[in-house]
């Protein structure tokens, strides 16, 4: 298992599942896709969604863009 997976893995479900290249299929705006997984899903996986997106902005820093395209590179 990958590292990122088992350190976040609603962020890595929301992005893998709803954020990769055929996102627009989920909505035509970033928010139509966030409204989308919220109708999908659990209000206590939005939370933990809400700080594993949290964690990994205080985890990465200054780093965070390159981190983020190196572990969501579809995403």
């Amino acid at each position: 298992m990958d590292a990122s997976v088992a350190r976040f893995p609603h962020l890595d479900h929301f992005l893998n599942a709803y954020m990769h290249q055929d996102w627009r299929l989920f909505g035509d705006s970033v928010e139509a896709v966030l409204l989308s997984y919220a109708k999908d899903t659990s209000l206590d996986d939005i939370k933990r969604l809400r700080s594993e997106i949290d964690a990994f902005i205080a985890a990465e820093g200054d780093r965070l863009e390159l981190a983020y395209h190196a572990l969501y590179p579809n995403s």
